[in-house]
């Protein structure tokens, strides 16, 4: 019986490690990854930049010089929308026309280009925008999962925006669903 009980425990504990060890441990070189069991994603950003914001959101920058940033936010369509069009296209007005709406000086640079984010199909809208008197650059990739609308944006100075974009396709490329 004792021997029994020893090895009924030794593989609980295997198991139970086993079960610990889902978590993507694997982070790529150069890179962080904030511990947040919140979201139901991978957001790696480079270990030269600074954590801003872990909550349901999560956003890194690049330094106190230079607030470029990459942001990932996730919210619930409650099913008002299935798929990835229907919340491009809601409320009858297009995205491109609600960013019009919502921004001074909106220059659209890239319309909802196909891509991917991790495994599931997106659109990729680039555009400047004046917001408080500066312009900005944006780069905005929207996709749909399981009920969930994703938006990762990556926002920068017209002069700063092109001088991260290895780094930021960098996030976008080990962006992982969980």
């Amino acid at each position: 019986m004792k021997k029994f009980l020893v090895l009924l425990s030794a593989f609980l504990l295997v198991i139970t490690m086993t079960a610990c060890g889902e978590k993507d441990s694997s982070i790529p070189e150069g890179m962080k990854l904030p511990e947040n069991d919140i979201v139901d994603y991978y957001f790696y950003y480079p270990e030269t930049w600074s954590l801003s914001r872990n909550d349901g959101m999560i956003s890194a920058y690049v330094s106190e010089k230079d607030s470029s940033s990459v942001s990932i936010t996730a919210f619930n369509s409650n099913q008002e929308v299935t798929s990835l069009d229907e919340y491009l296209a809601m409320d009858g007005t297009t995205y491109t026309e609600k960013l019009k709406s919502t921004f001074l000086d909106v220059e659209i640079l890239s319309d909802g280009e196909e891509t991917k984010l991790h495994d599931a199909l997106a659109r990729q809208f680039v555009f400047t925008a004046n917001v408080g008197g500066e312009t900005y650059k944006f780069r905005q990739i929207i996709t749909f999962r399981f009920d969930y609308i994703y938006i990762m944006t990556y926002t920068s100075t017209l002069e700063g925006f092109d001088k991260h974009t290895d780094e930021v396709n960098k996030i976008v490329k080990e962006f992982k669903f969980k």
